[in-house]
């Protein structure tokens, strides 16, 4: 990775940042992705399984399905009817939860960023990151760029209170990178993210 410019002096990634990534990317590219052939569960009212992934990303499809179910068995027990459904439903969410794991690690590899956050509750917010750069704050949302996905995303700009300036990041699927079989953001949606970011940086400092 080369060295980039901030404010006048040359910032190298984090190490660190550097090798989990590194690290995510060969995890990535030894997966292969099945999807059963039931409808989708709703999984309206089941816990979110954002929050079982989050406490383990380096993880198979199918072991994110059985790290769901046994978090939640309890809940499932009592409606055993809905489990090839929700099934069904983790099998469809994980390479957008990958994709999602991988943009924060980019996010941080990236080196200019003074800060980048990725907190479930900024959800409430309407954003699915948020970098922080010299005092100010900027919301990004990412998104896979889809008619369906679009019209989400403006309801939710309608129901939630913005949080510092909102950055659009529609992924399009044909052009995307490829790691393994997962479609992935590259450097330059960071690009794209700088030139916001770093203009207003400019903007202030002027």
């Amino acid at each position: 990775m080369t060295e980039s410019s901030k404010g006048g002096r040359r910032v190298s990634p984090h190490p660190s940042s550097t090798d989990a990534l590194s690290a995510y990317e060969a995890f990535m590219a030894e997966q292969t992705l099945t999807f059963p052939s039931l409808k989708d569960s709703e999984g309206d009212g089941f816990p979110p399984v954002s929050l079982v992934f989050d406490q383990q990303p380096q993880v198979s499809q199918h072991t994110l399905w059985l790290n769901y179910w046994i978090a939640n068995v309890a809940v499932f027990d009592q409606h055993p009817q809905v489990l090839p459904g929700l099934m069904a439903r983790v099998y469809r969410m994980y390479p957008s939860l990958v994709r999602e794991h991988h943009l924060y690690l980019l996010l941080e590899e990236h080196g200019r960023f003074d800060l980048v956050l990725r907190e479930r509750k900024l959800d409430a917010n309407g954003v699915d990151y948020l970098v922080l750069q010299d005092g100010r704050a900027y919301g990004v949302q990412a998104y896979v760029d889809t008619p369906r996905s679009r019209m989400f995303r403006t309801r939710k700009r309608t129901r939630h209170k913005a949080l510092g300036q909102t950055i659009e990041l529609p992924l399009d699927m044909e052009g995307a990178e490829k790691v393994g079989p997962f479609a992935v953001y590259g450097h330059q949606h960071l690009d794209h993210i700088w030139s916001i970011v770093g203009g207003g940086a400019e903007q202030k400092a002027a």
